[in-house]
């Protein structure tokens, strides 16, 4: 019986398949299904994260990140790197940014933190200058 299904039509390009490099994500094993949920629609692009830059300054417990690989619109690659987070009420709140310092921080805190994110991971959004007058932002672990 011959195959219904031509192989050749149905392929995944060298781009789809590293999709383990498109998206890297942390996040604690036993969310709350409200938690889970929320972070979910965040990722998916159903509820809008508030920008990182407007909370410099300000410390959150990390609850987990999504940071997803994308062409800008001047042509450039780059990263949209997605915290969620607990503030001081305890409210889980998610921050975007396109900060490639902020990625690295991410990678780093969720290669030492790995599966031990608990309750949070106490952090500052820090901001520093660069060249040209210009702002970067980053994250700071802060000890408890």
């Amino acid at each position: 019986m011959e195959s219904l299904m031509n192989m050749d039509d149905f392929f995944f390009s060298d781009e789809d398949n590293a999709l383990a490099e498109k998206i890297a994500a942390f996040f604690p094993k036993n969310s709350p299904s409200a938690d889970a949920a929320y972070m979910a629609n965040v990722a998916i692009g159903n509820v809008k994260p508030e920008r990182l830059n407007d909370a410099v300054g300000q410390t959150f417990r990390l609850c987990g990140y999504h940071a997803k690989k994308r062409r800008f619109q001047d042509g450039k690659d780059g990263k949209i790197s997605t915290l969620f987070c607990r503030d001081a009420d305890k409210k889980l709140k998610a921050l975007s940014t396109t900060s490639e310092k902020v990625y690295e921080a991410l990678s780093i805190i969720s290669m030492i933190y790995r599966d031990n994110i608990g309750s949070g991971i106490p952090i500052r959004i820090r901001s520093y200058q660069t060249g040209n007058q210009g702002t970067g932002f980053t994250l700071e672990v802060l000890n408890e």
